[in-house]
C-alpha cells in the first residue's frame, strides 16, 4: 500500500543487508507505518556474504585511513622539500655574491 509520497531507491549499510537496495517513500524512512511504501529491491546476501563483507569493509575502510595518513605526510614531505630547495637558493645566491666580493677585493 503507498501512501503517495514520494519513493526513491536507498542502499542499507548494516551488517545483515549490507549494500542490499531497497525503496521507501519519504515518510517511511521516518515511521515504518503499514500505510507507506517500503520495498527491497535485491535478493538477500548469502548466509557466507554476510559473515565476510563486513569484515572486508573494515579492511577497506582501515586502508583508506592509512591512505589518507600517507597522503598527508607525503603533503608534509613535499612542503618541507620545497623549503630546502628555497634555503638551497639562498644559499647559492650568497656563496655567489661571496665569490664576487672576494674576487673584487683581490
Amino acid at each position: 500500500m503507498s501512501c503517495g509520497g514520494y519513493i526513491k531507491t536507498w542502499t542499507s549499510w548494516t551488517d545483515l543487508n549490507l549494500g542490499r537496495r531497497f525503496e521507501a517513500c519519504e515518510i517511511s524512512r521516518r515511521n515504518r507505518g503499514n500505510r507507506h511504501h517500503w520495498e527491497w529491491l535485491d535478493a538477500s546476501t548469502c548466509a557466507r556474504g554476510k559473515e565476510l563483507i563486513p569484515g572486508l569493509l573494515r579492511i577497506m575502510r582501515a586502508m583508506e585511513d592509512d591512505l589518507k595518513l600517507i597522503e598527508e605526510q607525503k603533503k608534509e614531505v613535499e612542503d618541507k622539500l620545497k623549503m630546502v630547495d628555497r634555503e638551497k637558493k639562498e644559499l647559492e645566491y650568497k656563496v655567489g655574491e661571496l665569490g664576487k666580493q672576494k674576487r673584487i677585493g683581490q
